[in-house]
């Protein structure tokens, strides 16, 4: 056997993971393949949107390794407090801190006892706090830690995975991301699959029916999702309106999403939304007074007679901010959108509040008005 023949088989182990034959998902698959066989301790940076699939490429890697690492663990640095977040990763003992009424053990206690290499995966790697990655930074040069309150190292050896959506490398510490990135793998968003071959969506649709099919999660007043389900729903879908829509809010997520409501409601309730949401659209006036989706810079003054008062800046900045939160509140958090607009989070969180509170009434409003007409 050639040793290109022997790449593609690896390679192709990697395909029910990462479903679909576009180049840019046959690149990350390579380079899936490459750190999967280099060995035990190679550390790996996932780089990709919201929903495309990133602790998915982790347990491929932990599963398809050449030491087979089936231990994996997964801990989400984001929202948690520094202390909780040192606490889950080196454990902690008791009277360490005032809710430490008894010693505990971390991820990293967890690999320790199992005296070999297992994989553990740090998504939103950003969102953890300076000084705990500063603590991961020298378990990683050392292979020893020190539980929250402890006074012994304890040592361990692992394979991290870490990964973080585009855009947030200068959240981490440039040592740390280096120790950590030893390889730098970019999963591609759904969109830009599609656009490089389209034939993919039925692919990728194919596959998420069929982790449907039997599902508990998917059942609905006791019916489960069956074989013969999956083939109905897969042949009335509409892949022209699901090749046009835009998937950069949560990628092959929203999509198993969408299909997991279908997999519920059924066919035709489907068919019914569809037309309710698209006589909605139709209705819907272009410029809404919340501008949550249609938001545009306003025309310049050319005349002196257009000039504005000074405090419509701060109208205008409102309406941007909230605009932004509308926009990336389902998938990012607020301190990701704060520090991107480069404002406080009181003023982001102020900002929100006001605009909710300001519709509401609003709305409200508009109720009344229609009370008093029918009257």
């Amino acid at each position: 056997m050639t040793p290109a023949r022997s790449q593609q088989i690896e390679e192709e182990k990697f395909t029910s993971f990462l479903v679909g034959q576009s180049r840019l998902l046959k690149e990350a698959r390579g380079w899936l393949c490459r750190a999967a066989k280099a060995g035990p301790y190679l550390n790996v940076m996932l780089i990709g949107e919201s929903g495309t699939g990133k602790e998915v490429a982790a347990r491929a890697l932990s599963l398809l390794s050449s030491e087979h690492q089936k231990l994996f663990r997964a801990l989400n640095c984001g929202g948690l407090s520094p202390e909780l977040l040192e606490s889950e990763l080196f454990g902690y003992e008791k009277g360490a801190h005032g809710t430490a009424f008894n010693s505990a053990e971390g991820y990293l206690d967890i690999f320790s006892k199992a005296q070999g290499s297992g994989v553990l995966f740090l998504d939103e790697l950003p969102e953890m706090h300076q000084s705990v990655q500063g603590k991961l930074l020298r378990f990683l040069e050392t292979w020893t830690y020190r539980p929250l309150g402890g006074k012994k190292d304890k040592s361990a050896k692992i394979r991290i995975v870490s990964a973080m959506q585009p855009g947030f490398k200068k959240q981490i510490r440039p040592d740390l991301y280096h120790r950590v990135t030893d390889v730098e793998i970019r999963l591609p968003s759904l969109n830009d699959v599609l656009k490089d071959r389209p034939e993919d969506l039925e692919l990728i649709t194919g596959s998420l029916l069929d982790r449907l099919v039997n599902d508990k999660a998917s059942t609905w007043e006791g019916k489960v999702f069956a074989r013969a389900d999956a083939d109905t729903l897969f042949e009335n879908l509409n892949m022209k309106r699901l090749l046009n829509h835009n998937w950069s809010r949560s990628n092959v997520r929203e999509l198993r999403n969408y299909l997991r409501r279908l997999a519920l409601m059924g066919i035709d309730q489907l068919i019914v939304d569809d037309e309710e949401k698209t006589e909605e659209r139709t209705n819907q006036p272009e410029n809404t007074d919340n501008n949550e989706k249609t938001w545009a810079l306003p025309r310049l003054p050319q005349s002196i007679n257009e000039v504005v008062g000074a405090d419509t800046f701060g109208k205008l900045r409102d309406q941007y901010i909230h605009h932004v939160w509308q926009l990336l509140g389902d998938t990012h958090t607020k301190k990701m959108i704060h520090e991107k607009l480069k404002i406080s989070f009181n003023t982001l969180t102020n900002t929100i509040n006001s605009e909710n509170t300001t519709a509401t009434k609003k709305n409200q409003s508009q109720k009344r008005q229609k009370q008093q007409k029918q009257f």
